[in-house]
């Protein structure tokens, strides 16, 4: 594989945003969303040009919380309509249930763009709602469908006045499955998804809603 990216905006702190934090933090994490990728791929002995949409995304924590993270899911999701939307949780309880809704998301980012980064839509009021899951070791249950809803918090007083609600859920697609039984028992599944729902707000130009569809670049991880 021969590839180059070029990212359009520049990089998008998620967590620990003061240069402090980024070497002191408890966690830290950046992305850059809606890349461009050209560039060649050679299987089997043949020879494809490809071009397409990428990601890069980097988080790592120096401090205790990695020691009670428990899993984690990210999403970035490329929509038809041209926006990309990320989505990020940290679970600091092991994910034992089937299904388990989190009303509580300290570590947990939802993030719409409508022009590859130059502007930002945090929504800061996440709920996550994992609608199925399958077994993969002991009691770990791994997602394939998540269902978000999110809109401003109360502390976003500008964007809780346009009465924002975002709607998305999660599919599996083309997965990639990997998991280490002991002594880590650790599973991860990565690969491509497909999102669908919708987003409503109100201006001075009425009320809005717009449905979404494309696809999302997932990945899940849970330990035990």
């Amino acid at each position: 594989m021969d590839l180059e990216f070029f990212a359009p905006s520049s990089p998008l702190w998620i967590h620990s945003e003061k240069i402090v934090d980024k070497g002191e933090g408890n966690m830290a994490n950046y992305i850059f969303t809606g890349c461009e990728v050209t560039g060649e791929v050679i299987l089997d002995g043949l020879k494809y040009e490809v071009e397409g949409i990428g990601h890069h995304e980097h988080s790592w924590s120096l401090g205790v919380t990695r020691l009670f993270i428990k899993g984690w899911d990210v999403c970035h999701m490329r929509l038809d309509n041209g926006w990309n939307v990320y989505y990020s949780k940290y679970y600091l309880v092991r994910q034992l249930l089937p299904t388990q809704t989190t009303k509580i998301n300290p570590y947990s980012t939802v993030i719409i763009t409508t022009d590859q980064g130059a502007s930002i839509t945090p929504l800061e009021d996440i709920d996550i709602t994992i609608k199925d899951s399958d077994k993969i070791a002991l009691l770990l249950k791994m997602p394939n469908s998540i269902k978000i809803n999110a809109e401003p918090s109360l502390t976003q007083i500008l964007l809780k006045t346009y009465n924002i609600k975002f709607d998305i859920e999660i599919n599996d697609g083309n997965m990639y499955d990997k998991t280490w039984k002991f002594p880590a028992y650790v599973g991860m599944k990565i690969g491509m998804s497909s999102v669908f729902g919708k987003i409503k707000w109100s201006d001075d130009d009425g009320n809005h809603e717009i449905d979404l569809e494309g696809s999302g670049s997932t990945w899940y991880m849970r330990k035990f």
